[in-house]
């Protein structure tokens, strides 16, 4: 900006002064030419009526009156011209200057202005290969969120030019809502639908983006989503994950039981996921609401253990927190809020690594982050250290952008800390 005033001062100085110069010039030569014909018009006058006067054809009388009249005449001709020429001589191609210095003080600032973003621009599309291969595998150098937008920017100009990856559009959905922009998201997810509509990560990310809107209609096309999944593949057990915790957000508590109960009737009766959705399912029913069902024991039987299928293979592996969160005194809850609870990098992307949302329950509660509520894939639980575990509470079911009503964040954890017991006791913000 500092260089955008500098160049229009500049310009200004450089056009006023050959202008100004050039319109006094023309102004003062104009003015000395009229001048120099009243005058010798003046003189010519004079000596007409002073022969007259000597042949005798007027007396002395008319005479006398007739050079008073000349001399007064030549004197307002010369006051007029003057008048005239400091007038239109200097104050209109003022305002001319005026008009052109605005017209080229607007052309920088459009080019100028806009030069940061195609810097910006430029630098992402050279960096993304880059910061796609650390988004991927974060390891020990995460990605920022000023790169993680740098990265996001590639991804669209990418799409723009050949937008016929379905994987590329849910992606950038994914980071967009993971920034909170539900409407890039789901236009995202739409584009993805359209190229490959029976993709189920695409329809699951869709069905969240619009369940996360907080708008009746977007949160029944959410379930009429989760519906046709069913229909076409009635075993799945992330689908009727994602379509039990959605209804339990949106508060319809009896069609998330009946999801909660539809994965009993497939989970083995032995593992260690069925015996907690069992417990959680009890537990709500009698009114101890906010344990997420599918978070697994925090500390099952070790024969239990060993018969846990893959899909437990993080309980397995210790990749998992126990959580228990609290109020601090005095702290009363918006009936409309929501309990959010993740695990974040404490430098790198603003997505969380593992997060669990519910309508605001009686707190204390206790809950766990595994791998299984990881948001993208590569992207779970452990794969950016340090990580904190924060706590929030939020107005309203749109949870990505709310600011928090009360928060707590826990210390650092590591990889290796994992299995571990963190307690939070929200304050208010």
């Amino acid at each position: 900006m500092t260089l955008f005033w500098i160049g229009a001062l500049l310009i200004l100085a450089i056009m006023a002064v050959p202008f100004v110069l050039v319109a006094g010039r023309r102004a003062k030569a104009v003015g000395l030419t009229q001048l120099e014909l009243n005058r010798h018009v003046f003189e010519q006058r004079q000596l007409e009526i002073k022969q007259q006067f000597e042949r005798g054809e007027m007396t002395e009388q008319e005479f006398q009156q007739l050079n008073l009249e000349l001399q007064t005449n030549l004197l307002d001709d010369t006051e007029e011209m003057t008048a005239e020429r400091s007038g239109n001589g200097a104050v209109w191609p003022m305002w001319g200057l005026f008009g052109v210095g605005v017209v080229a003080a607007v052309i920088m600032y459009v080019f100028m202005g806009n030069q940061d973003k195609v810097e910006q621009w430029q630098q992402s599309m050279v960096q993304m290969p880059e910061l796609a291969q650390r988004l991927m595998q974060p390891g020990d150098n995460p990605l920022s969120n000023e790169e993680l937008e740098l990265f996001a920017l590639a991804l669209r100009t990418q799409l723009n030019d050949k937008g016929d990856d379905a994987m590329g559009w849910l992606l950038f959905g994914r980071i967009q809502m993971s920034f909170g922009r539900l409407n890039e998201a789901t236009e995202a997810f739409v584009n993805a639908l359209h190229l490959e509509p029976s993709n189920k990560a695409a329809n699951l990310s869709y069905a969240k983006a619009l369940a996360m809107s907080a708008e009746p209609a977007k949160l029944e096309y959410a379930k009429s989503i989760y519906q046709r999944l069913l229909i076409e593949s009635p075993t799945d057990l992330d689908v009727l994950s994602e379509q039990a915790f959605t209804l339990f957000e949106a508060g319809d508590r009896a069609a998330a039981f009946a999801s909660w109960e539809r994965m009993l009737e497939i989970i083995p009766a032995d593992s260690p996921r069925h015996q907690q959705i069992t417990q959680t399912l009890a537990m709500l029913k009698s009114q101890q609401h906010g344990v997420n069902p599918h978070a697994q024991p925090a500390s099952a039987p070790e024969a239990q253990q060993q018969q846990t299928p893959a899909s437990d293979a993080d309980e397995v592996s210790g990749l998992k927190i126990d959580v228990t969160v609290s109020a601090g005194q005095d702290i009363e809850f918006p009936a409309d809020s929501f309990l959010v609870v993740y695990a974040r990098a404490v430098q790198g992307p603003p997505m969380p690594m593992a997060v669990k949302r519910m309508p605001m329950p009686s707190l204390p509660l206790t809950l766990q982050l595994t791998s299984a509520d990881a948001m993208m894939d590569n992207y779970s639980l452990g794969a950016v250290e340090p990580f904190e575990v924060v706590a929030r509470v939020v107005k309203g079911a749109n949870v990505a952008t709310a600011d928090a009503l009360f928060e707590a964040v826990g210390s650092e954890l590591r990889k290796q800390d994992l299995p571990t017991q963190v307690n939070l006791t929200l304050q208010g913000q």
